[in-house]
């Protein structure tokens, strides 16, 4: 997988939705195909693929990136909520009936599957059957190994458990059961690539070891409690990222970080961080606003630039080197209002352009690979737009 690819999940091991090239500024619309129904996921793309998740519809989807014709769909048969994770030719992906699969990219063949649930038993779940240890968050690739987890919770079901594989083969290395008060969750890689959080405990696959105390490493996704009162613990990034009240922050007690800025969105490098917020009311009955801002800072705590979202809600953000893209829509909703596609400068936050759509993206719904930002949205599409090569 080449360097210009979107191979995984918020783009990098760490989930920062950090790009290592820009696409420039001047961005035009090359295509738009009905991937299926509402449930679509982010997309990622790599081997001039584009995939994504249909959760409802329970399958995986491959299109052309040049075109946006659909190459093939593969029935998984199970609830499968992220997009695959892209490694040597392969679609890596979980299930909620606590299997691994690989698929062959190109042809969507089945090439390997792997449980990782520690046996063969089902529950119901969301108006059908799966499996007491589903598949949690996706596939995470990090130093040639693949990693896992599945569950619901450490506490019950004898706990969770993660697996590390050989994502090539689908050979078992290790699984191991965590009884600890910890949720299965999306994996994050930290920087080092020395170990991954889950459910913002670190993992040491050296030792096969969980922290006991919560953790918040620089430069990668967290979790970050701002009020919580003395009371609760960390919420999955599951949990948060597949909540429809991400944007109630008033309700929450997190909000996403790297530990250099935090909001309802991050997107960050190893240079600077972006993350959107509520922009603040005078009116002290109603001190937050819908609509939001962004907020730039190349150093904790410390503010880079702070404008408002153009009188919208964002919806999902990538960041390059010098440049960010962003989606947003009306913060009330309103279906007659298009949505917004912009590109900012990230040293001082200029509109760089402006374009809009007539439908509404997914939370974390932009993705940037090959040279096109592709828009996943509410009802279904995937929308690409051609950039610099």
């Amino acid at each position: 997988d080449g360097p210009r690819d979107g191979p995984r999940f918020r783009g990098t091991p760490q989930r920062s939705d950090g790009l290592t090239a820009d696409i420039g500024s001047e961005l035009k619309k090359s295509w738009e195909t009905p991937g299926g129904g509402t449930g679509l996921s982010q997309a990622v793309s790599a081997h001039g693929m584009v995939f994504v998740a249909d959760g409802p519809g329970q399958r995986i989807v491959a299109l052309d990136a040049a075109s946006g014709a659909i190459q093939w769909s593969f029935p998984v048969g199970r609830r499968v909520s992220y997009p695959p994770a892209l490694h040597q030719g392969l679609c890596l992906f979980g299930t909620a009936a606590g299997w691994v699969w690989a698929v062959d990219a190109k042809s969507g063949a089945p090439v390997w599957k792997l449980r990782v649930a520690p046996e063969e038993n089902y529950i119901g779940s969301q108006d059908r059957f799966e499996s007491r240890w589903p598949v949690v968050g996706d596939v995470l690739v990090q130093g040639g190994v693949g990693y896992a987890s599945a569950g619901r919770a450490g506490t019950i079901d004898g706990g969770v458990v993660v697996t590390a594989f050989d994502p090539v083969t689908g050979k078992a290395a290790w699984s191991q059961a965590f009884r600890e008060a910890a949720s299965a969750d999306l994996l994050v890689g930290t920087p080092a690539g020395d170990g991954f959080m889950m459910n913002a405990r670190l993992i040491n696959p050296a030792k096969r070891t969980l922290t006991k105390q919560a953790a918040e490493p620089a430069g990668c996704l967290n979790l970050v409690l701002y009020s919580i009162g003395g009371l609760g613990a960390y919420t999955a990034l599951d949990d948060y990222l597949s909540s429809n009240e991400r944007n109630q922050i008033s309700g929450r007690r997190e909000m996403l970080g790297d530990r250099r800025i935090a909001g309802i969105n991050v997107a960050f490098s190893d240079k600077i961080s972006v993350a959107t917020m509520p922009v603040s009311k005078k009116d002290a009955k109603e001190s937050l606003a819908p609509e939001h801002r962004l907020v730039a800072a190349d150093m904790p705590k410390k503010t880079k630039w702070d404008l408002p979202a153009a009188g919208m809600r964002v919806d999902g953000m990538v960041m390059g080197p010098e440049m960010i893209y962003w989606a947003g829509g009306s913060p009330s909703d309103d279906p007659q209002v298009e949505s917004a596609l912009q590109v900012w400068s990230a040293a001082d936050g200029k509109c760089l352009k402006a374009l809009t759509f007539a439908d509404r993206a997914i939370p974390d719904g932009v993705s940037v690979a090959g040279g096109r930002l592709f828009v996943v949205t509410r009802t279904g599409k995937v929308i690409a737009y051609q950039g610099a090569p």
